[in-house]
């Protein structure tokens, strides 16, 4: 994570992941859906991490453009790179992101989407839980 301005994460999808079986059985392919997904995770922990921990809570607030270049077969190692390009964790509830997925050095898929500042469920009290990750995570990058 480089300032609250970028983040890198990798996710491997496995051949005997449940979700897989029904995805072209006997030629498995990961969902496009799923490889967005692991690019607006990797954004909400970025997002968190900007206002130290204080806002948990984000969502996806649009997509405005994803595109896939290739098929992606599971076992393939998905390095997520995600960039902030407008806005401040800290201070804005709304965020625009650019993303990009590669796997074997190749970009596999690219994204812009904006993330929102959500609510927490009521009773719902997350604040020992981010003062936990915000430790874990400067373990990481130290």
């Amino acid at each position: 994570m480089d300032s609250g301005s970028r983040i890198v994460t990798e996710k491997l999808f496995r051949n005997d992941d449940e979700y897989l079986k029904d995805h072209f059985p006997g030629s498995p392919l990961v969902p496009a859906t799923l490889i967005l997904e692991s690019m607006v995770q990797a954004a909400v922990w970025l997002a968190r991490a900007g206002t130290g921990f204080e806002h948990l809570h984000w969502m996806l607030d649009g997509v405005s453009m994803f595109k896939v270049s290739r098929p992606i077969r599971p076992e393939a190692m998905i390095t997520s790179t995600v960039n902030l390009e407008i806005g401040d964790s800290g201070k804005d509830d709304r965020m625009a992101l650019r993303a990009q997925a590669s796997a074997s050095g190749e970009t596999i898929a690219s994204a812009r989407f904006t993330l929102r500042r959500a609510e927490p469920p009521v009773g719902l009290d997350l604040s020992v839980y981010g003062k936990e990750c915000a430790a874990r995570i400067a373990t990481l990058t130290d």
